[in-house]
């Protein structure tokens, strides 16, 4: 067999069935008990589940009433440390400082973080997480509001009077973030978002992305969608003072990307070597949930009807390279500030 299987069995009562769509869920117990004082988190099941999909297995359990419960996973053989990379920070997008004193619920969001491509840090208490955030960099912090040493609400206003973090991307994450989101202006302290758990992971990380995006530390990123080696050196050199450029050639890589990566501008040809360029723009309205910046440079010209979606559609033997720098520009500035121009369509 390719495949490590380990089982452990137990004689007890079993798994009640109206709850064992839930055996795995996160945050579950937590999010209905005071867990400091219970003794236990529930959390133990979804850790467990988390490791062995990062290195590549599955879980499951069989269970039947007054005659016990099995559980077991599956391991691939000889399968790479999956966490290998991010230890040695050789491939981490954006680096997060995650502030909670509870050992499991810290351990789960490092998981779930690291799944989608982040490096963590973790603080477990208030005085901790303020040393960190002073001598190190984040691109952006999660934060419980109840701490062994302070309220996490006293942290943040804390944090915010530093210059050194000031505008960091701060997440509430706490059993109490309606309360806090209703005890103190959320504006006024900078909090992107206040989550109560169960975490809703996907939403948690595109959050993230989003303010680190939006931060003025943000290096602006654009995604070049463009099959044609000359066309991608021209605009890489064209707007190098501008933004980092990811050049990428199919419409495949490109969905790639989008699902793993946060983009300012996408730079779209419309004529990919595995299919229409233009259906990348509702598949990363749909994978994102939000707009991303489009601007089709191509060689033929888009449909009337398709304009409205993109920023711009120029023309490749129509648009010099400076109005090309000076669209691309514009449209990056036009996110930032958070307005949307008018579609354009450039053919002179």
């Amino acid at each position: 067999s390719d495949h490590y299987l380990v089982e452990v069995s137990d004689h007890g009562s079993g798994i009640p069935e109206e709850f064992k769509s839930k055996i795995f869920g996160k945050f579950s117990q937590a999010d209905s008990s005071d867990t400091r004082k219970a003794g236990g988190t529930g959390l133990g099941l979804s850790i467990a589940k988390a490791i062995v999909e990062k290195h590549g297995g599955e879980i499951d359990f069989t269970s039947s009433p007054n005659h016990g419960t099995c559980f077991f996973f599956h391991l691939p053989h000889h399968k790479p440390h999956p966490l290998s990379e991010q230890e040695n920070g050789d491939d981490c997008q954006f680096r997060i400082l995650i502030c909670e004193d509870n050992r499991d619920i810290s351990k789960l969001l490092e998981l779930m973080l690291q799944q989608d491509g982040f490096c963590t840090d973790t603080a477990f208490t208030a005085a901790e997480a303020e040393q960190k955030v002073i001598s190190e960099h984040y691109d952006a912090m999660t934060l419980d509001l109840d701490l062994p040493d302070k309220s996490g609400l006293q942290l943040l206003q804390e944090l915010r009077s530093r210059a050194e973090c000031c505008d960091l991307p701060i997440i509430v994450v706490s059993a109490n973030a309606h309360q806090g989101e209703l005890e103190v202006n959320g504006e006024l302290l900078g909090v992107v978002d206040w989550h109560n758990k169960p975490i809703d992971q996907a939403r948690l990380s595109v959050e993230l992305k989003l303010a680190i995006t939006n931060s003025s530390h943000h290096t602006n990123r654009i995604l070049h969608v463009e099959d044609d080696p000359d066309i991608r050196d021209v605009v890489a050199a064209i707007i190098s003072n501008l933004a980092e450029v990811t050049p990428v050639e199919t419409l495949s890589r490109a969905k790639e990307r989008v699902r793993s990566e946060l983009y300012d501008l996408i730079i779209l040809d419309l004529s990919l070597p595995d299919g229409a360029g233009e259906d990348l723009i509702p598949f990363t309205k749909e994978t994102l949930n939000h707009e991303t910046p489009v601007i089709v440079f191509s060689a033929s010209e888009l449909s009337s009807e398709k304009l409205e979606d993109v920023r711009a559609a120029l023309v490749k033997s129509k648009t010099s390279n400076e109005q090309l720098a000076a669209r691309i520009r514009k449209a990056i500035h036009s996110r930032n500030a958070n307005t949307l121009p008018p579609s354009t369509s450039t053919s002179t």
